[in-house]
């Protein structure tokens, strides 16, 4: 009660000088018309001098800090997202919605793919991700690109963002380097950057929380590693191997920059 009463009363107290102060202000606004227009013609302000009197009180009441507290209190609040993996649904939703309408197109949306060392090539470098073979290329891809992605976000949505970006140019441009001469799409080297990353992070930061998260990724989907050798024709070893190594690399340039 009593801090409720203290507040009030210094609130009074501005208001009451500010009004003191306006008075002498429109007084003064008084004096400067009275000399233009005769002692018998009262002064009726136009809209530009009552704005200039509001500004004025405005200015005098915002120097007590309870009444800027008040003001802040008022103004309309950011809405806050609801999870932070909203972001990793939009991504899948995306990539879902890109696969059914390549499937009614006959697929012919993998010719944006990548194209090593071509100059076409170079726009799948960003697109590739975008892109799967078939449906079922995608289907396997969705489960351990929401495990490892969700993974990430518990860092918050920063890191995924720029791993995120990092291993698909990065990867990319090394695919788009040393792939063999095919279209490469599909985004298994965003799964493996991911995988690489989280790895990398556990062992680079060496605190608990990333070492768990390193070796929940490691118990869930440790025979990726596999999948970087050339086993299979029809599978791209080198975009897998090529995200991975971006996917490292990207945890050692977010650890050079909180160091």
């Amino acid at each position: 009660m009593g801090a409720g009463h203290t507040y009030w009363g210094d609130t009074r107290n501005r208001i009451g000088s500010a009004q003191i102060a306006s008075r002498h202000f429109l007084l003064q606004y008084d004096a400067m018309f009275f000399d233009k227009r005769g002692a018998t013609q009262p002064w009726r302000p136009n809209y530009g001098e009552w704005f200039e009197v509001c500004h004025f009180l405005e200015r005098e009441l915002r120097k007590s800090p309870n009444v800027s507290l008040y003001f802040k209190s008022q103004m309309p609040r950011k809405s806050k997202t609801s999870s932070p993996y909203e972001m990793l649904f939009y991504l899948v939703a995306i990539l879902w919605i890109i696969e059914v309408t390549n499937l009614f197109l006959g697929h012919q949306l993998c010719r944006y793919g990548i194209f090593p060392r071509t100059p076409q090539g170079l726009i799948g470098i960003p697109l590739s991700p975008f892109l799967h073979g078939s449906v079922a290329h995608l289907f396997l891809n969705t489960g351990p690109l929401v495990v490892l992605g969700g993974l990430i976000l518990v860092n918050g949505q920063t890191p995924f963002v720029r791993s995120t970006v990092f291993i698909v140019l990065a990867g990319g441009m090394g695919l788009w380097l040393i792939g063999r001469p095919a279209y490469h799409v599909g985004a298994s080297a965003l799964i493996f950057g991911y995988f690489g990353y989280l790895l990398a992070r556990g062992i680079f930061d060496r605190r608990l929380k990333s070492l768990f998260i390193a070796f929940i990724a490691v118990a869930a989907y440790g025979g990726l590693f596999w999948g970087m050798l050339p086993t299979v024709s029809y599978v791209s070893w080198e975009g897998h191997l090529c995200g991975f190594v971006a996917g490292i690399v990207a945890a050692w340039v977010e650890k050079r920059k909180r160091s």
